[in-house]
C-alpha cells in the first residue's frame, strides 16, 4: 500500500517526451471518471443556468440543446484521447504534425491563453467557496489558496489526478444527484416547466456551447491517455472519454437550468440586488441563483471539484508550454 501511494505522488517525469511502452500503465476506464469528475464543477452549472437566463431556452428544448451540443462536441475530444496509447506524445506535440514544428507554436499559445483563463475563472470561485465556508478567510487569501492547491496536483500530475478523480467521481457525484434530489425540497415556481420556450437563437447558442465546451479540451486529453497501454485499442479509451465527458457535463449543465427555473422567481423578488445583477450581466444572475439554490454542506465538495478542475486545466498547458 505504502509503494502504491509512494508511486501516486511521485512527480511525473514524462513531460513532452513519448511514454516508452515498458512505462504504460493504467485502465480505459479511469478515463471516464476523470473526464465525468472534471466536469462537475460550479462553472458547467453556471454555464447550464444562463442557458434559461440567457439564452431564453424552456426546460425540455434547453435540456435537448443542452444534450446535442455535448454528445457532438464529445466526439471530438473522444476522438483526441483515443490517440493517446497509439502515439505515447501529449496532444500539442501532436499538433506538429499538422502545423509543422513552428507553426504549433501558435497553437500552443493559443491553448495556454484558454486554459490560463480557465484557471482564473474557476481559481475566484475557489476563492468564494472557500470564503462562504469559512467566512474569516478573505476572498483573496481564498483565491491564493486554491490556486496553490491546484498547482501543487498539476505538478505532481497524472497519476495523482487520476486517483483524485476516481475519488471524485463517487463524492462529487452524489452531491450532484444530491442537489438534484433537494431541488423540489421547496415549492417550485407555478411556471417551473413553462417559462421560456423554443427560440432557435436560443437554441442553436446552447447546442453551439456544448460544442464549444467539449472541444476546448481536446489540445490536452491525449495528455491523460498516453500513459495507457498500446494494446488497448481505440474503442476502450473513446467510449470512456465520450461517456465520461458527455455524461459530467450534461449532468452538471442540466443541474444549472432546473436551479436557475427553480430560483427564478426568488431572485427576482430580492429587491435592489437583482437590479445590480442586471447590470452586472446574465451571467450575474446565473451565479446568483446557482448560489442561493445551493447547500451550505455543498460547499467543501465544490471546493474539491474546482481544485481537481483546475489541476486538470494546469496540467496540460504546463507540458504545452515546455513543449520545444
Amino acid at each position: 500500500m505504502s509503494e502504491q501511494h509512494s508511486h501516486a505522488l511521485a512527480i511525473e517525469n514524462h513531460t513532452v517526451d513519448h511514454v516508452p511502452d515498458s512505462e504504460r500503465h493504467g485502465r480505459s476506464r479511469d478515463l471516464f471518471t476523470l473526464w465525468f469528475s472534471t466536469n462537475i464543477a460550479p462553472l458547467p452549472i453556471v454555464s447550464g443556468a444562463m442557458v434559461v437566463q440567457t439564452f431564453g431556452l424552456g426546460l425540455w428544448s434547453g435540456l435537448l440543446a443542452i444534450a446535442l451540443g455535448h454528445l457532438l462536441g464529445g466526439t471530438v475530444l473522444a476522438l483526441s484521447s483515443a490517440q493517446g496509447p497509439r502515439l505515447g506524445i501529449p496532444q500539442m506535440v501532436q499538433g506538429r504534425g499538422q502545423f509543422g514544428r513552428y507553426g504549433a507554436l501558435g497553437i500552443v499559445l493559443i491553448t495556454a491563453l484558454i486554459y490560463l483563463g480557465f484557471f482564473i475563472s474557476n481559481s475566484v470561485l475557489a476563492g468564494k467557496s472557500v470564503h462562504n465556508l469559512v467566512p474569516a478567510v478573505p476572498l483573496s487569501v481564498g483565491i491564493v489558496l486554491g490556486a496553490l492547491a491546484a498547482t501543487a496536483i498539476g505538478v505532481i500530475g497524472y497519476r495523482f489526478i487520476h486517483i483524485l478523480n476516481r475519488i471524485g467521481t463517487w463524492v462529487m457525484g452524489a452531491g450532484l444527484f444530491a442537489g438534484f434530489a433537494m431541488a423540489p425540497s421547496r415549492p417550485l415556481p407555478a411556471d417551473f416547466f413553462s417559462r421560456g420556450g423554443f427560440n432557435l437563437a436560443g437554441f442553436i447558442a446552447t447546442v453551439s456551447l456544448g460544442v464549444v465546451w467539449q472541444v476546448s479540451f481536446s489540445p490536452y486529453t491525449s495528455d491523460h491517455s498516453r500513459y495507457l497501454p498500446r494494446d488497448v485499442g481505440i474503442g476502450k479509451p473513446f467510449w470512456a472519454t465520450y461517456l465520461g465527458a458527455v455524461c459530467g457535463t450534461v449532468l452538471s449543465f442540466a443541474f444549472g437550468a432546473v436551479v436557475a427555473l427553480a430560483s427564478a422567481t426568488d431572485a427576482d423578488a430580492s429587491g435592489g440586488g437583482g437590479a445590480e445583477r442586471r447590470r452586472a450581466g446574465p451571467g450575474a444572475d446565473a451565479a446568483v441563483s446557482v448560489r442561493h439554490h445551493q447547500p451550505q454542506r455543498a460547499q467543501p465538495v465544490r471546493r474539491g471539484a474546482l481544485a481537481d478542475h483546475r489541476a486538470a486545466n494546469l496540467h496540460g498547458p504546463l507540458g504545452a508550454v515546455g513543449t520545444p
